[in-house]
């Protein structure tokens, strides 16, 4: 499967954006896409990627310091709000998504809990849940077993727990030789790295910011 990265695409919207993902949804050579969560001072979960708003808004400060409304008063990229979790599962469809959740403490458990209740109400949608936190997805296993989870893993964080007896592994370029079948690879945005990885193993998942210049790949159904 070619997997947007943050719904990144070659659309002029800011990752991490229902704007985003919908442009990715009306295309058909993107299988998924990825995207990160992080939850609010006020116990909702939002679409970004840094801990801080500053270099993407006109605001300033921590995600886990606002408030959503005061969230929704800043401009994101060049003319957007940022988004709900919940407002992006209500305009997916069949297409793979991939949630990593961030967190910056040992405290995930009232994290988990309140994504997991919404999680109940869009149990029909194709999700995998990522995390470099791996007490964070076995901790999500313990609440249903058929949740389908992925280990983040890199060079540095998780490397000793390739084979974790989760659903999948998210892997870097760099740790390509421990993939298993249908893992995912991250973040792939040439075709000379496309290549490598399905002359490794075809049955991987390639996550690219730019899907659009992977799409006429032979191996690319």
């Amino acid at each position: 499967m070619l997997i947007a990265h943050r719904g990144n695409n070659n659309h002029k919207y800011l990752e991490n954006t229902k704007e985003a993902i919908k442009e990715c949804l009306n295309k058909d050579y993107i299988d998924g896409i990825e995207i990160d969560i992080r939850m609010t001072k006020d116990k909702k979960l939002v679409l970004i990627h840094n801990m801080l708003i500053d270099l993407i808004s006109n605001g300033s400060g921590f995600i886990k310091d606002k408030t959503l409304k005061q969230l929704k008063t800043y401009t994101f990229g060049k003319n957007q709000k940022i988004s709900t979790l919940e407002e992006v599962l209500k305009i997916m469809n069949n297409k793979l998504l991939l949630i990593e959740i961030k967190e910056e403490s040992n405290n995930f458990k009232e994290l988990v809990n309140i994504f997991y209740k919404l999680l109940n109400k869009y149990s029909y949608l194709n999700i995998i849940v990522c995390s470099f936190n791996y007490e964070l997805l076995k901790y999500i296993k313990s609440l249903n077993k058929n949740i389908k989870c992925a280990l983040i893993i890199n060079l540095i964080i998780n490397n000793d727990k390739i084979y974790n007896h989760l659903d999948h592994n998210s892997l870097s370029l760099l740790e390509l030789k421990k993939a298993k079948d249908n893992d995912f690879i991250w973040t792939i945005n040439n075709k000379s790295d496309y290549d490598k990885v399905i002359r490794y193993n075809n049955t991987l998942n390639i996550i690219s910011d730019v899907c659009y210049k992977l799409k006429n790949n032979d191996e690319i159904k």
